[in-house]
C-alpha cells in the first residue's frame, strides 16, 4: 500500500480468511470511490467490511495489531526497494514489474510464460 487508505485495505484483506480474499479484493475494488479517497478511510471501510461479510469489531482489531501493519508496511517497502514498486496494483511476475490494471488474458499468459 502506497498511503494510509491503501493501508487499510490491505488490512482488510489480511483479516479476511484466506479463501475469501479474493472476494475482498474485488468487493474493495469495486467500492473504491467509497472509501480511497475519503479523509477517514479507517471509519468509512470500517462500515463497508460489513457488507464484505467482515465483523466491524473484528475489523478494527485487525487494525490494532501492530504485527500485521508493520509486516504490511515492511513488504511494501520491500516492494519498492527491491522491484521499483511505485503503483497500485502492479504485479512481479518472472522478476519483471507490470503496473497497472492488467486482463485476466494478459495476467494469465504472463504466469504460463513464466511457468514454462
Amino acid at each position: 500500500p502506497l498511503n494510509r487508505s491503501a493501508l487499510y485495505g490491505a488490512v482488510a484483506v489480511h483479516c479476511v480468511e484466506r479463501d475469501k480474499a479474493v472476494a475482498m479484493i474485488d468487493f474493495l475494488f469495486l467500492n473504491q470511490a467509497d472509501w480511497a479517497f475519503v479523509d477517514d478511510a479507517r471509519e468509512t471501510l470500517a462500515g463497508l467490511v460489513e457488507q464484505a461479510g467482515l465483523d466491524e469489531g473484528a475489523f478494527r482489531t485487525c487494525l490494532e495489531d501492530d504485527a500485521l501493519v508493520n509486516r504490511i508496511v515492511r513488504a511494501r517497502a520491500d516492494a519498492q526497494r527491491d522491484h521499483e514498486i511505485k503503483s497500485t496494483p502492479s504485479f512481479l511476475i518472472g522478476g519483471e514489474v507490470y503496473a497497472g490494471s492488467q486482463s485476466p488474458e494478459t495476467l494469465t499468459e504472463l504466469i504460463e510464460a513464466v511457468q514454462q
